[in-house]
Parts: structure tokens; C-alpha cells; sequence
């Protein structure tokens, strides 16, 4: 079935949404070896993903997602990343100075395809506990304005990608379907990414979403997936059914610009910081 997708996509014949969900579908069944479905992956991502596409694997990993009532709802902040760079992790912090100053967040957390550098190894590398029952997430959650979901757990259609994705050897359609699968009741959404063509295809599909008052979707200098001091940063501003681009420039909070892409380590190194 893969095999005949890739000669497809080739051709320039996009699979439908229907189509993608059904790919999907066998590789978490088990139904196609890594090597094929990383290849796969990998076409996908080179070609660009499209709506279609990242909504047919969006509805196979909501399709067992266990959701959780936070009893009010919260903002995500992420990155799609798959950049393969050795980087700071940006958008854990974050969840922990927005949550600080008094905006609720579930952050979503998942692991690196390449390496353990992801939010998850860094929110463990810190020593949080994001095993823990319901309970005492909603508790976190009430008592700091924040807890981190563990992807692993709440999304387990997520580990049958994980061959394939070490398999394809980049950023793949998971980077971006993924982020867009919280279990909880999401109002608010910073999600970063690497390409105005990426952002805005993303942009695209969060102003359909029901419930969400206001997203940012971010697109750094120099291809990063967050908002930088490293020059200007596109901003698609999601709201009421459609989106808009603005820039951010560091100065407008007073800051310069600095030079050069600030590199960290894996997610234990990052801890260390």
C-alpha cells in the first residue's frame, strides 16, 4: 500500500485525508515495516505536507488519545522541532515563566525521534514527575497553573511512529500532527515551527479549530521554531476563524540582535543550565 502512496506522491498525486489516516493506520497496526513507512515519512517531508495529510494522521493519533478535564482550560505552548540541532529546550521554560505570571498551561511533552532531547527528557531531567495519576496533574495544574502531559501516555499511537521516524531521519508529518493533539482543553496555542510555508499551512488548520480563542503560530530567524532575538520572527496570528501575519523584532522588548544560533546540548546538559 506504501509503495503505491510513494509512487503517488511522486507523481505529484497527493494522498487525500482519508488516504493519509489510512497510511497512518497500518503503520500503528503494524502492517508496514519501519524502513518502508520512514520512507514514506520522509517523501512526505520533502515534498511538504499538506492539510490532507497532516489531518488524516491528526485524526489516527486522536483516534486513542486519552483525554483529561483540567477543570478549566489551558494554554500550549511548543515547538514542532525535528531540526536535528543540539538546542535549549525554549518551550518548557516557557510553560514555566507563562504558568509563573499566571497563565494556566498543559503543556504537551513529547520525546525526541533522533535523540533524547525533547520536552519530556527535559521535564524528567529536572526531576518532574509526569508519570503521575490524573489527580494529581488537575492538582498541579489548580495549585501552579501548570502540568506537563506526558505524549507518551496520553497519545500511544505515537510510539508505533517511532522507527519510522528514526527511519526517515528528519523532521516528519508527526512533528506536525502531534503538537496539535492535546488531550486537554486548549484555548490558547504558541506552537513554533521552522518555514512560512509549514506555519502557514498550520495556521490554516488551527483556524478551524472549535474553542480555540487565539493562537500564535511562530516562525524564528535563521529557521527556528520559536521566536528569537536572532533577527526578525514571523508571527500568523490565529483568530476568529482566520489568520494574519506580523513580524516580531527583539527591540520592541528592548533587546538587540545578537548573532549566531545558540546551541546547548541534549536535554540532561539543558537540565544542568
Amino acid at each position: 500500500m506504501l509503495e503505491e502512496y510513494l509512487k503517488r506522491v511522486f507523481n505529484d498525486e497527493r494522498p487525500s485525508h482519508n488516504a493519509a489516516r489510512r497510511v497512518a493506520e497500518h503503520i500503528v497496526s503494524g502492517d508496514v515495516d519501519a524502513e518502508t513507512a520512514g520512507k514514506f515519512l520522509a517523501t512526505l517531508a520533502r515534498e511538504g505536507e499538506t492539510i490532507p495529510e497532516i489531518g488524516g494522521f491528526m485524526e489516527t493519533i486522536k483516534k486513542d488519545r486519552l483525554k483529561i478535564d483540567l477543570g478549566a482550560p489551558a494554554g500550549d505552548v511548543c515547538g514542532t522541532g525535528g531540526g536535528r540541532r543540539a538546542r535549549f529546550n525554549t518551550s518548557t521554560v516557557v510553560a514555566l515563566v507563562a504558568a509563573a505570571a499566571g497563565c494556566p498551561v498543559a503543556k504537551l511533552c513529547g520525546g525526541g525521534s533522533q535523540a533524547k532531547n525533547g520536552s519530556i527528557n527535559f521535564v524528567e531531567a529536572i526531576g518532574c514527575n509526569v508519570a503521575g495519576l490524573d489527580e494529581l496533574l488537575r492538582e498541579a495544574f489548580r495549585r501552579f497553573n501548570l502540568c506537563y502531559l506526558d505524549a507518551r501516555r496520553f497519545l500511544p499511537a505515537l510510539v508505533h511512529f517511532r522507527e519510522a521516524r528514526k527511519f526517515a531521519k528528519c523532521r516528519t508529518v508527526i512533528n506536525l500532527a502531534a503538537p496539535l493533539c492535546n488531550p486537554a482543553l486548549i484555548d490558547y496555542r504558541l506552537l513554533g515551527t521552522t518555514d512560512k510555508e509549514t506555519a502557514q499551512i498550520l495556521a490554516s488548520i488551527l483556524s478551524t479549530y472549535p474553542g480555540l480563542k487565539r493562537a500564535w503560530v511562530v516562525v524564528g530567524n535563521n529557521g527556528v521554531d520559536e521566536l528569537t532575538v536572532l533577527g526578525v520572527s514571523r508571527i500568523y496570528v490565529v483568530e476568529n476563524g482566520r489568520f494574519a501575519q506580523t513580524h516580531f523584532h527583539p527591540r520592541l522588548l528592548g533587546a538587540g540582535v545578537r548573532q549566531g544560533v545558540p546551541c546547548w546540548g541534549n536535554a540532561h546538559k539543558n537540565a544542568r543550565k
